[in-house]
């Protein structure tokens, strides 16, 4: 991999802050609303945001160590 270029995880995770960066005005205001049903679905939305860049960050640390390791994406996830 080119030094150039940014590995696979860090951008994963490079995404997944801004995804939350540019969700923080609307869930802000969810919040100051006060009621009870908006601030559970926030809290909801920002819990699934995080388990699914959990998802992403673990499969490209897989895929990741799999190419420094010299093999190919379909190699590292297969259960081969």
């Amino acid at each position: 991999m080119p030094s150039a270029q940014i590995p696979c995880v860090e951008m994963v995770a490079l995404m997944a802050m801004s995804d939350l960066e540019q969700l923080e005005g609307p869930w802000m205001e969810l919040m100051q609303s006060k009621d009870p049903k908006s601030v559970a679905l926030g809290f909801r939305l920002a819990l699934a945001h995080l388990v699914q860049a959990s998802k992403k960050l673990q499969m490209a640390a897989v895929i990741q160590s799999a190419e420094e390791q010299g093999k190919t994406a379909y190699e590292a996830v297969s259960h081969q």
